[in-house]
């Protein structure tokens, strides 16, 4: 998600499930941070991932992973989501 909606462009469309399915199921970036390294991300940003997962498994296995970007924001709050995004960064 784009804090404060600055968006790359104003034709840009974010979609949450969409990374968080990249995350997981397309880059295996989680549930291991660690084999994207060089890959997808600098070694530097295994630790934030690593936290991310540990915040989104319990979910993904409670609610399942077929969920749209609009209940992943209720479930988290929108201010919920972004403080906890905030302490990855």
């Amino acid at each position: 998600m784009w804090v404060r909606l600055e968006l790359p462009h104003p034709d840009h469309a974010d979609n949450l499930d969409m990374n968080i399915h990249i995350l997981f199921d397309d880059t295996s970036l989680l549930p291991d941070p660690l084999s994207g390294v060089g890959w997808y991300i600098y070694a530097d940003e295994v630790e934030p991932l690593r936290l991310l997962g540990a915040v989104l498994d319990p979910l993904i296995d409670e609610i399942g992973d077929d969920v749209d970007s609009a209940i992943w924001l209720i479930l988290f709050g929108m201010r919920s989501f972004t403080a906890q995004a905030s302490h990855y960064r």
